[in-house]
């Protein structure tokens, strides 16, 4: 569980020259990671009666939607139950980049 990594990737993603070929991986690993910890792992989240419904919000948004605007959405959410800071600029940065490329 670390989001300082998630967001190292998705940073990552976002530069590369073929983010359109790793995005989707990207946004595979972290669905079926954070619904395992929602399953299985929840006692190790901060507050998890409060956050767990927002990470799950986030989640199906990421399902429906897979952007990298929402990745970071589900960073954003995920970012007080484990502990992390999260530059909620960012949500903003790739809606803007997004929305400059004709893309979500």
């Amino acid at each position: 569980m670390s989001d300082k990594r998630d967001v190292k990737l998705l940073l990552f993603v976002v530069q590369s020259i073929a983010s359109h070929a790793h995005l989707p991986i990207l946004v595979k690993k972290l669905l079926t990671d954070w619904r395992f910890v929602i399953e299985s792992q929840r006692f190790m989240l901060r507050t998890p009666s409060r956050l767990v419904p927002e990470i799950d919000a986030a989640l199906a948004n990421l399902e429906r939607n897979c952007s990298a605007a929402n990745v970071a959405r589900l960073l954003a959410a995920i970012a007080p139950a484990v502990g992390q800071p999260f530059d909620v600029s960012l949500v903003e940065s790739l809606d803007n980049r997004a929305a400059g490329s004709g893309n979500s």
